[in-house]
């Protein structure tokens, strides 16, 4: 009875799946190298789907001036946001601590500029200043603190010379 329940989950769940994005999802599972087992398949790819319709609606907003920003896919498409929170961020902060003892907590303008003098915005990207968007997977904040410096190192020295 249990086999009969759990199959005809299955064949629902297989028959919300869009059948057009069939094609889609073996590349993308090509392309990030992933490997399910059959019982989690069927989520991931249904997770996938939901995040692909996100990604299109954003895109279509963003389209129409509603976001300055677009979306795409990449190897975390078949995680959920909390999944991704979870996995990802591990950095934890005491927001509720009234008193924050580090130095960074507030804001102190240089002595030799005046405030009134700087633009109100900057793009940063026509400057060359910020690089293409990086996976920092396995490696450490110091790698990326180190990646970071040496370009900022060559910008500068491209704009003073």
């Amino acid at each position: 009875m249990i086999r009969a329940v759990v199959l005809s989950c299955l064949v629902a769940c297989s028959l919300a799946l869009n059948a057009q994005l069939n094609e889609e999802w073996e590349s993308y599972k090509q392309v990030y190298e992933k490997a399910y087992e059959a019982n989690v398949e069927l989520l991931r790819r249904e997770i996938w789907e939901s995040n692909i319709r996100y990604i299109q609606q954003h895109n279509l907003e963003a389209d129409r001036g509603l976001h300055t920003y677009t979306l795409g896919m990449n190897k975390y498409g078949d995680m959920t946001h909390e999944e991704f929170v979870a996995t990802m961020n591990g950095l934890k902060m005491n927001l509720s601590d009234p008193n924050p003892k580090s130095a960074c907590s507030k804001f102190t303008p240089p002595l030799n500029v005046k405030l009134s003098d700087l633009p109100d915005t900057v793009d940063w990207r026509t400057q060359g200043y910020v690089t293409p968007i990086k996976d920092q997977a396995c490696l450490s904040f110091d790698h990326f603190s180190l990646q970071y410096t040496f370009s900022y190192i060559h910008m500068t020295l491209l704009l003073l010379y």
